[in-house]
């Protein structure tokens, strides 16, 4: 499998996990922004990053006020990024 494959396979992932909530949604939050922020430049494209956002919009709803503290952090990481 090649790597743009493995990467569209583990967003795919991560979307699906964050369609089921709970604790899951703030890990495959996480996990989204963590393989964007560190892969090289340019590896991911607009869909992808577009999913690692949807997944930190999704964890918010059940997400105690630490948890978004912590989401606001991957939204501004992941912002960075985008503006590298």
């Amino acid at each position: 499998m090649d790597n743009k494959q493995n990467n569209n396979n583990m967003m795919q992932n991560a979307m699906n996990t964050a369609n089921q909530g709970g604790n899951n949604l703030m890990q495959t939050a996480r996990n989204a922004v963590n393989r964007i922020t560190n892969a090289g430049r340019g590896q991911f494209n607009e869909q992808e990053k577009q999913a690692a956002q949807q997944a930190i919009q999704s964890a918010y709803a059940n997400s105690s006020p630490e948890e978004k503290q912590q989401l606001q952090q991957l939204e501004q990481q992941l912002k960075r990024h985008n503006e590298m």
